[in-house]
């Protein structure tokens, strides 16, 4: 059984906190529960943008497309300590009012009861794809490895 506080992940997100008007990106990761604000609230410019999180190995590799542009690496976390099978998908959360006010912990356990809605999410879609690593970069240290030639691979064209 899971239980709150023990959690392990790596996640990128788009959206706001106390100003509706004001979008930022966070790339977070955590270990046992201990969030770890890689790149806490960067300035995104944008309410809206593409979200692209790619795993090889132990490298975690977030990317972001504004509308009409390119594919960019916003940041890298390394995390060898997860396993090789991770849960995936899309989450949206909402009430950063309430939640930063009575403690993320009591909103966990339903003791906070002042909660308001204030969500709008909006998905395109979802999809799965194993990134095919170039020949040149099998083998690098992908940490090591310029943003562009990461972008090159990654930032590729949905093809349907």
């Amino acid at each position: 059984p899971r239980t709150n506080g023990g959690e392990n992940y790596v996640f990128l997100a788009l959206g706001s906190t106390d100003d509706p008007n004001y979008f930022s990106w966070e790339s977070k990761s955590a270990r046992g529960g201990s969030p770890q604000a890689e790149q806490a609230f960067q300035p995104a410019g944008t309410s809206e943008c593409g979200l692209r999180l790619a795993r090889i190995g132990g490298e975690f590799i977030h990317l972001v497309q504004k509308p009409n542009e390119r594919w960019v690496v916003r940041h890298r976390v390394s995390r060898a300590d997860l396993p090789a099978g991770l849960s995936v998908g899309m989450t949206a959360y909402a009430d950063f009012q309430t939640v930063n006010a009575g403690g993320l912990e009591a909103y966990r356990q339903g003791e906070s009861k002042q909660g308001r809605e204030d969500l709008i999410a909006e998905f395109d879609y979802f999809r799965l794809r194993r990134p095919e690593v170039p020949r040149a970069l099998q083998g690098a240290s992908l940490a090591e490895v310029h943003d562009r030639a990461l972008e090159e691979f990654l930032g590729f064209e949905e093809k349907e």
